[in-house]
């Protein structure tokens, strides 16, 4: 998942959720929920709007928040992507652009545009992956 629209800060890694982004992520999050996704833990970039849109998911799936150095924007999205394909259980994270799209291509072989909060499934076999599927905060809001 990609963070909810952020507002400005003097260092990138304080820029925190605008009113909007804090819904665009509880938006996201509730139709994650009507779809019956899991989401025991999320492992996210330390930088703030990454934090509190994790809080946010967490909020509403009393999930386990992991703070991952590795998925900040000028990140390795190598080394994100082999941490994630270690997850045999799965793994739910919250990070940023150009990471999620990069961790995608190298993954799947597919380049996607990242809207914030959107989310994105990545099926993982073995050291590679298919895209499962793609949805803006706006689909997702529209889950019944």
């Amino acid at each position: 998942m990609r963070h909810g629209e952020a507002g400005e800060a003097r260092f990138d890694a304080d820029r925190p959720l605008t009113p909007r982004g804090r819904s665009q992520a509880d938006a996201s999050a509730l139709g994650l929920r009507r779809l019956n996704v899991r989401v025991p833990v999320i492992h996210h970039s330390p930088y703030l709007r990454a934090r509190q849109t994790a809080e946010i998911v967490a909020g509403v799936f009393g999930s386990k928040l992991v703070v991952d150095e590795g998925l900040t924007p000028s990140s390795s999205p190598e080394r994100a992507a082999e941490a994630l394909i270690e997850h045999r259980e799965g793994a739910f994270v919250v990070a940023h652009m150009p990471i999620l799209p990069a961790i995608i291509d190298l993954l799947c072989g597919a380049r996607v545009s990242f809207p914030t909060a959107a989310v994105a499934q990545i099926v993982v076999l073995g050291g590679t992956g298919v895209l499962g599927g793609l949805w803006s905060c706006e689909v997702l809001e529209r889950v019944r």
